[in-house]
């Protein structure tokens, strides 16, 4: 994929996401690899994810990790886990449960 292609593909996620309040994986994943903080609501609980030197990792409310540090966007959403759940089959499957808080 060209770098003009990949311009337009997160102009396209910006613009649906600003769009409506729908959470995807997607819009999920691009955030992380944009370097982005993000705060969720799933199942009522709150969650969140810094960006930290060592990499990501999901704490709950209590500011407990849930998971150790990952680098790897796509190695930390296929390992950090809420409920058994990875992220990833959260934010594909389940994502009428999530609301986005504040992204940093």
């Amino acid at each position: 994929m060209d770098i003009k292609r990949k311009e337009i593909n997160a102009k396209m996620i910006f613009d649906d996401l600003s769009d409506s309040n729908e959470v995807n994986y997607e819009v999920f994943l691009f955030f992380l690899k944009q370097g982005r903080e993000i705060e969720f609501t799933y199942n009522g609980e709150e969650y969140f994810i810094p960006n930290h030197k060592k990499g990501r990792v999901l704490l709950n409310e209590e500011g407990d990790h849930l998971n150790h540090y990952i680098e790897n966007m796509e190695e930390f959403v296929s390992n950090a886990k809420i409920d058994g759940l990875t992220l990833k089959e959260i934010f594909q499957n389940q994502n009428d449960k999530i609301e986005f808080g504040i992204i940093f």
